[in-house]
């Protein structure tokens, strides 16, 4: 006997977990910022972060809005993580984690297309906020990362 959660109750848990984890990375962000190299932009992210982990929560408690909150949701997760990782130095960022948290969290709550379209979008973030630092990181780096973020989406769809 297997026992499901209600897709309801995943959604507000996981949404909840992904606004709570961005805005402990940030702040950790800024209690470090010497060694993170982050400056002022981590209280942004944690600013804007609770505003739209707000506007999703009630966006979803909507009956006909609530596909639209289960799809914005991964998204801005997605957007905070990038902004983290490019404010901390890029793909050699403690930060770059938070995406495969964002790949867990979109396996717990959407389907198998959901969960493929989240790990896509990890790994374009990666790569495009490493072009938009346009520092000079090994390129070994960025593919061991898009290989791991790539498996671990695999692995949570199985």
């Amino acid at each position: 006997m297997e026992v499901r959660l209600p897709r309801a109750w995943r959604f507000e848990r996981s949404s909840l977990f992904r606004h709570l984890a961005i805005c402990l990375a940030a702040a950790a962000a800024c209690v470090f910022h010497e060694q993170v190299r982050a400056g002022n932009g981590a209280l942004w992210i944690i600013g804007l972060t609770a505003a739209t982990h707000l506007g999703i929560t009630l966006v979803a408690e909507r009956p006909r809005w609530t596909r639209l909150s289960v799809v914005l949701s991964p998204c801005f997760g997605l957007a905070g993580w990038a902004i983290l990782v490019h404010l901390t130095g890029g793909a050699s960022s403690l930060f770059v984690p938070g995406f495969g948290l964002e790949i867990v969290l979109a396996a717990w709550t959407c389907a198998v297309r959901g969960t493929l379209l989240v790990t896509g979008g990890a790994a374009a973030a990666l790569w495009a906020q490493q072009g938009l630092l346009g520092a000079i990181v090994p390129l070994r780096l960025l593919i061991l990362e898009t290989v791991f973020l790539t498996a671990m989406g695999g692995v949570t769809i199985l």
